[in-house]
């Protein structure tokens, strides 16, 4: 009688290399989750928090923005960008036309981009949450 036994030569093997391989892309795949999760999470404020804008300039600036835009009646905030270079970096699409000096108004659900000395918007923006 002939017995009949599994053929484990035609099973393949994953070697020592293959595993370091996929362990390496696995870890590979969690740090880059990880990053993108504290990325998005940071809470970045694209005006220099040592700046503040009295309440007279703003006042005269939110003046000029109001007579070219209907603005949205939710509260929001008015800064100025004092480092362009590094907003560039982070947004290049959003920053690209904009200067230092240029104010910005952050509403709850869009970025403008306002020039005071030319009276114009540089961009306008709806953020995603």
């Amino acid at each position: 009688m002939l017995r009949s036994f599994p053929n484990n030569q035609n099973q393949k093997k994953i070697s020592f290399f293959q595993m370091i391989c996929i362990l390496a892309l696995i870890i590979s795949i969690l740090l880059n989750i990880t990053l993108l999760i504290i990325l998005l999470t940071k809470n970045v404020n694209p005006c220099d928090t040592n700046t503040t804008t009295n309440t007279k300039t703003s006042t005269s600036v939110e003046d000029k923005l109001k007579s070219i835009l209907l603005l949205p009646s939710d509260k929001f905030e008015i800064g100025k960008i004092n480092n362009v270079d590094k907003l560039k970096e982070q947004m290049p699409n959003v920053y690209k036309n904009a200067k230092n000096g240029d104010f910005l108004f952050i509403f709850e659900d869009r970025m403008i981009i306002f020039r005071e000395s030319e009276n114009k918007v540089i961009n306008y923006v709806y953020l995603t949450k």
